[in-house]
């Protein structure tokens, strides 16, 4: 079972190991931060954001894939994880970072 932070995936998965489970998890903090925060913390100032996120995805698209492919085998995107992973706590902190970074 993919258990990633207290997230439980499919039952049928096998265990991942922790550090794994880890990788995954920063992973998809960074892709979740880069896409999805920055977007939107600009727009809550007004300006609508397109290309950055864009870029990033071309940008880090080879890694991105690999994250899909650790995914696969338990029946999880990466929308998925990313709800399961970023509770309302951790979306205020990673939204209050990238406030200060502005």
């Amino acid at each position: 079972m993919l258990n990633v932070f207290g997230y439980t995936g499919a039952e049928s998965a096998k265990v991942l190991d922790e550090k794994q489970g880890k990788q995954i998890a920063a992973h998809t903090f960074v892709i979740y931060r880069h896409t999805n925060v920055y977007a939107a913390v600009c727009r809550k100032e007004g300006y609508e954001l397109q290309q950055y996120p864009k870029e990033f995805r071309a940008s880090f698209g080879t890694e991105i894939d690999e994250l899909f492919r650790k995914l696969a085998p338990y029946g999880i995107s990466l929308a998925e994880l990313e709800r399961d992973l970023v509770d309302e706590e951790a979306a205020r902190a990673i939204e209050k970072s990238v406030y200060d970074e502005l």
